[in-house]
């Protein structure tokens, strides 16, 4: 049971984390087309590949414990 419910966290995890940064791009949006848009977009894009990236190897470690 236990290891059921840790396969469904690795998918929902990442999921939210999509989400998530979908939503704050979305609102992003109304701060118009400038250089301070894009960074942000920018900045967001990478963070949400970064937790992305860092989840999926913490979830490789436990799962090879």
């Amino acid at each position: 049971m236990k290891s059921w419910l840790l396969r469904i966290l690795d998918w929902i995890i990442p999921f939210g984390l999509v989400l998530g940064f979908f939503w704050l791009q979305v609102h992003l949006q109304p701060l118009g087309s400038g250089r301070l848009h894009d960074a942000l977009l920018a900045l967001s894009v990478i963070v949400e590949v970064r937790l992305i990236w860092l989840w999926e190897r913490w979830s490789y470690r436990r799962a090879q414990a």
